[in-house]
């Protein structure tokens, strides 16, 4: 009770102190409980605006929103683009099919009609002897080929075909010299020379020890299909020209053709112009000749590329063997590098990226890891021309039903010594410098004709297959609608 009393004396005494300090306190107290309040709420809402914003802004992102509406407009102008592709892709197809992928009349009418409902690679049957007679009609063709450009034939009855002693020097400066086969000719017996060695590649091409089996007869078949493209490109460039005879043509000199597999290794690639070291000078009787530096004709691999025929041991190939020999490197991918195939034989040894899974061999034959709208062939051309003529030949490459998309033009390219993959190619004028003079044994020549000059073409013919519908089908499924652009 005392210690209440004393207790209330204090309090009466200091009253005014303790009402000062609970005047501030409670003050204090109610601020800060408003502001955790307060604090709390915000945190709140400024997470719910936050998060608001972000939906905002990812509906507004997305381009596709998956809703039935817009699937079926989405769906519906699919549709309408893959008609248009369709019906371009079967405008190509016939246009290739009518004007050039035709087989010739000259073959039989049940020939024909059976491989005109054959899809490219398909069996033809033997039951009949189609392909004997196929074996008959390519070994009596390979004439119609110079004739196209109005060139002379090889002596088809002589051994090696007539190249033997082909120094492929150039004699198109003037009438009357002496050609690529080291003989005197008369400027008007034909228009366009073509070198004696690839006119032999080509036809040992052409040449069947045995029947050919149905492949070898599609990639044949396919193979002139294209040759004769090439030289229409050479005759029709020749006719603009008003060409009647040799020295005036625009295109005087053909040292290559080629084809598939030996056109692969010049394809475009990163290192796209493929040089090669060159080799050391032969000596041949006395007289030195110059070795092959590019292996870029007449059928030749390049140095250090072996192109494999396939052979069995018994001199026989096996299915998958000549498969790999006819298909491997033949054609080029996207990115414009030989496709390897089968056993990885041929141009498998340019890039060891290219050696496939060797249980490939042994795979069922595919020709749809070639293209499955159409198949990338390359080709190459190596020719002597008037280069004032060389916008007409170009354009004369793209207006062609089975067009050629040049991807490469080189002149006197000085990595080949003037000759452009030509082995010994020895320029009249100097090693294709265009520069007009030289200087021989102290004397300074002229080069009387600077506007001739050697020209590589590197180019891609695509080849469309059958248009399949399945391939342009639209999808439906959200996911790959939501990835069409």
């Amino acid at each position: 009770m005392d210690q209440v009393r004393k207790a209330l004396v204090w309090l009466k005494q200091y009253h005014f102190w303790v009402l000062s300090a609970l005047v501030v306190l409670i003050p204090l107290l109610c601020w800060w409980m408003a502001a955790g309040k307060m604090s709390k709420l915000f945190t709140e809402n400024q997470s719910k605006i936050t998060s608001g914003f972000q939906t905002v802004q990812s509906v507004q992102s997305d381009q596709f929103h998956p809703n039935d509406q817009i699937k079926a407009r989405q769906l519906e102008q699919t549709n309408l683009l893959s008609a248009s592709v369709a019906e371009l892709w079967q405008k190509l197809y016939d246009a290739q099919r009518e004007q050039v992928l035709k087989w010739p009349p000259v073959l039989n009418a049940q020939f024909r009609e059976t491989v005109q409902n054959l899809e490219f690679g398909q069996e033809i049957p033997d039951d009949a002897g189609l392909r004997e007679h196929y074996q008959n009609y390519i070994h009596n063709h390979f004439p119609k080929l110079p004739a196209k450009i109005g060139a002379q034939a090889i002596d088809e009855s002589g051994a090696g075909g007539g190249a033997a002693g082909f120094s492929r020097r150039s004699s198109f400066s003037t009438e009357g010299q002496i050609g690529l086969d080291g003989t005197l000719e008369e400027d008007s017996d034909y228009i366009c020379e073509w070198a004696p060695e690839d006119q032999a590649a080509i036809r040992a091409e052409l040449e069947f020890p045995q029947t050919p089996s149905s492949l070898r007869i599609w990639c044949t078949q396919e193979n002139l299909w294209v040759y004769h493209t090439l030289l229409d490109v050479i005759k029709n460039t020749n006719e603009a020209a008003h060409a009647t005879r040799k020295s005036n043509a625009a295109v005087r000199g053909v040292y290559s053709l080629q084809v598939g597999q030996p056109a692969a290794p010049f394809s475009r690639t990163p290192n796209r112009i493929y040089k090669l070291p060159t080799a050391a000078v032969a000596v041949d009787g006395g007289v030195a000749t110059e070795a092959p530096i590019d292996g870029g004709t007449g059928g030749e691999a390049p140095v250090g590329v072996e192109f494999s025929s396939g052979l069995a041991e018994g001199g026989e190939q096996t299915p998958a063997q000549e498969f790999a020999s006819l298909f491997s490197g033949r054609y080029l991918d996207e990115n414009g590098k030989p496709i390897p195939a089968g056993g990885g034989g041929g141009e498998a040894a340019l890039d060891p990226s290219m050696t496939p899974d060797p249980s490939a061999a042994a795979a069922p034959v595919d020709l749809s890891i070639f293209g499955k709208e159409y198949k990338r062939l390359p080709v190459r051309m190596v020719l002597e021309m008037d280069q004032r003529h060389l916008p007409s030949l170009i354009a004369e490459c793209a207006v062609r039903p089975l067009q050629i998309e040049v991807q490469e033009v080189r002149i006197n390219p000085s990595d080949t010594e003037g000759g452009a993959g030509i082995p010994g190619m020895q320029m009249s004028f100097g090693e294709g410098s265009g520069s007009g003079t030289s200087d021989i044994a102290g004397l300074q020549q002229f080069n009387p004709h600077p506007e001739i000059v050697t020209v590589a073409i590197q180019g891609v013919i695509y080849i469309f297959t059958k248009p399949n519908a399945e391939l342009l089908k639209a999808p439906t499924d959200d996911a790959t609608l939501a990835q069409t652009p």
